[in-house]
């Protein structure tokens, strides 16, 4: 018989006003970090622009303009991410499941990019410390799709949290 196992990545316990307001911060932590880029008012344009989203379109639009936000170093590696213009992001709001944290009791991984601005470290800190035994792991170098820009630190996070809890 299989144990159980949970990952979370690149995820927030909570969306709504509390949400935006800490992704609003990292997105001027991100502008700062990018000041003199032209590229960073288009990115900006497309931040001030996600509460008036509407139908399919417009979504595909908002992913591919803020990508370089969702991307730690989107603008030393273009073309490693063009690939990634192709895909569409998906925003929710409403949502609050941090009361639940302490009822999961299958051992879990909280993955995060330290430069993620829509859940980072304070969004993976929460299920770190609300699940009991959860583990964190804070991929250094990464934004939002950590996956892509530390592939190798992220498989072996999995990897080892998988082969640990197996059994």
């Amino acid at each position: 018989m299989a144990s159980s196992r949970a990952c979370a990545y690149g995820s927030a316990p909570v969306t709504g006003p509390e949400h935006f307001a800490e992704a609003a911060r990292n997105m001027e932590a991100f502008a700062r970090r990018n000041a003199g880029r032209p590229e960073l008012e288009d990115v900006l344009d497309t931040w001030q622009s996600l509460g008036g989203l509407s139908g399919d379109e417009g979504t595909t639009r908002a992913a591919r303009g803020i990508l370089p936000a969702y991307l730690a170093g989107y603008w030393d590696h273009q073309e490693r991410y063009a690939p990634l213009l192709g895909d569409a992001g998906t925003f929710i709001s409403g949502l609050d499941d941090r009361a639940a944290l302490s009822s999961i009791k299958t051992p879990a991984l909280v993955i995060a990019g330290r430069h993620d601005v829509i859940c980072g470290p304070r969004w993976a800190s929460e299920p770190a410390a609300g699940i009991p035994g959860a583990e964190l792991v804070m991929l250094e170098h990464s934004g939002h799709l950590g996956h892509v820009e530390e592939p190798g630190v992220f498989t072996r996070a999995v990897t080892s949290f998988a082969l640990t809890t197996a059994g």
